[in-house]
């Protein structure tokens, strides 16, 4: 199946699905932002985990919901005092 757009994106089933416009940009402003706390594996997973959570949202809404929501997760990942990249 091809989606429609200007990039697919693979959702947590393989499938292709719309992309969400903008997502790409908010995964690069959340690793640059918090590339000196958290592992690259743990802001791609939390990221992630927050597009499956925000699934339903409207295209025009997931760009500020997904970035608000994954940097709130950070955050609270970064006071809980889980390890940097370098620990």
């Amino acid at each position: 199946m091809i989606a429609s757009g200007p990039v697919a994106e693979r959702g947590d089933d393989g499938e292709q699905e719309p992309a969400r416009v903008g997502s790409s940009d908010v995964t690069a402003r959340i690793a640059v932002e918090f590339a000196a706390l958290l592992p690259a594996q743990v802001i791609d997973e939390v990221i992630r985990d927050c597009r499956r959570d925000l699934r339903g949202v409207s295209a025009a809404m997931m760009p500020e919901l997904l970035e608000r929501l994954v940097r709130q997760c950070l955050i609270d990942r970064v006071g809980d005092g889980e390890s940097g990249p370098d620990n």
